[in-house]
């Protein structure tokens, strides 16, 4: 949970006091920016002072007035700017109260960022730091300085904490995305193996089915029957038989006798003891 950081001071009261050696004394629209400022109207304040830089660019009071305004605007970037301005200053009571507040508008300027850019905000509290920091070696007896800056820390601490808190989360979050993509693309790496496999398989068993076929339509066309390899002899027509001779009768008898007998030995020799018999 956030520490509330509780309420900043914001600067030592305008200045009003007229110094010598302007050229054109702003002292007049100074006066009304100030009796304007008193008032809440920041708007009309801001013009006076601007005015009266105009008057005297070098004024470090009219700067530094202006960017009092411009900070109660809510205009922390133009405050900042107009702050820096009247450091250039011999006065070190203007000196050490510009830094101060340059230090609370980049304070606020951080807290604007610190849902949107962490990173940003943490280097605008780190610069607030150094304002205050030097503050307080301008102007020792600064307590609101030394309160700030003890409370800034603590804000710059539970921020960087909660910004690496989210990296380890981020991290966690890509080192999974990464899991899963890798899961993703073996699961896939199987499906196409498998389903490669199937179509495999499918192509040839239809390749196989594709040679059966073949070969079977081979064996028809050979006068074969598929069924059990036999080869069916095609039998002799009517018209053969009647042209056949006697003769050639008798020598087709004696070649189915040649080979019965043929067959017969064969059985003698599968049936019997091939040595030689004893004598009666």
């Amino acid at each position: 949970m956030r520490i509330t950081l509780l309420f900043i001071t914001f600067c030592a009261a305008v200045l009003t006091l007229p110094i010598s050696g302007f050229g054109a004394s702003p002292s007049k629209s100074v006066a009304e920016g100030n009796r304007l400022y008193d008032l809440g109207n920041y708007d009309e304040a801001a013009e006076k002072y601007q005015q009266a830089k105009e008057e005297s660019p070098d004024s470090d009071i009219a700067s530094f007035n202006l960017g009092a305004a411009l900070f109660k605007k809510g205009e922390f970037s133009e405050s900042i700017h107009a702050f820096t301005q009247s450091l250039q200053t011999d006065n070190q009571e203007i000196e050490a109260d510009a830094t101060y507040n340059i230090a609370n508008a980049k304070y606020k300027l951080g807290t604007e960022l610190t849902n949107s850019d962490a990173s940003s905000a943490a280097d605008l509290y780190r610069e607030s730091l150094d304002y205050y920091k030097r503050a307080i070696e301008l102007n020792n007896n600064n307590s609101d300085a030394k309160y700030n800056h003890e409370l800034v820390e603590q804000e710059l601490k539970i921020l960087l904490d909660e910004m690496e808190k989210q990296r380890d989360e981020q991290e966690k979050r890509e080192k999974q995305d990464e899991r899963e993509k890798q899961n993703g693309q073996e699961q896939s790496k199987e499906n196409d193996s498998k389903e490669n496999q199937k179509a495999q398989d499918e192509s040839e068993g239809n390749e196989g089915e594709q040679d059966q076929k073949q070969e079977k339509e081979s064996l028809q066309d050979h006068g074969e029957n598929p069924e059990n390899g036999a080869e069916q002899a095609p039998a002799p027509s009517e018209e053969a038989r009647q042209e056949m001779s006697p003769e050639e009768a008798r020598m087709l008898l004696d070649a189915f006798a040649d080979e019965e007998a043929i067959e017969n030995v064969k059985k003698m020799e599968r049936g019997y003891n091939r040595e030689v018999l004893k004598d009666w």
